[in-house]
């Protein structure tokens, strides 16, 4: 049975989102740059906590609530009530945030031998906020049937 989340957790995946899609990053990069460098997917890594690992798969599906944000979706679909988006940053970087309506994190992660790190934030329902795990992301083969491959970086 699937619920209807609170207005409080609508609340904190807003925010969230909107923390993320307000990173000073507008369209113009993303459509500039194109996505095609980023899009595929992903084994995230949470410093040294292997519970939290998680494949994603980082899609050119754009978000139109988060003009130059696209939809990351987890892989397998497990988590797929998890609000999850990215947008590139830079040449080489991107952020990317998810939020269960309870609590929610992004970062920005830069490449660097062979994946992406950054730190992430954290934000949960009650305001509460700070910084959590060095995240890395690393490109991986995608299931199939999945779309889109992972960028050779």
């Amino acid at each position: 049975m699937h619920r209807k989340p609170s207005k409080r957790r609508r609340a904190c995946a807003a925010f969230l989102l909107a923390a993320l899609a307000s990173s000073g990053i507008g369209p113009a990069l993303a459509e500039s740059s194109g996505t095609a460098f980023w899009v595929g997917c992903y084994r995230l890594t949470f410093g040294d906590d292997a519970s939290k690992t998680r494949d994603v798969r980082l899609t050119d599906a754009e978000v139109p609530a988060h003009p130059g944000s696209y939809a990351v979706e987890s892989v397998p679909a497990s988590d797929a009530d998890l609000a999850s988006l990215w947008r590139p940053t830079g040449a080489t970087s991107f952020r990317i945030g998810m939020s269960n309506g309870r609590t929610g994190w992004s970062a920005e992660l830069k490449a660097a031998d062979g994946a992406f790190t950054g730190t992430s934030h954290w934000v949960d329902d009650a305001g509460k906020s700070g910084s959590g795990y060095v995240v890395t992301a690393t490109s991986i083969p995608c299931a199939a049937g999945a779309t889109g491959t992972p960028a050779e970086h």
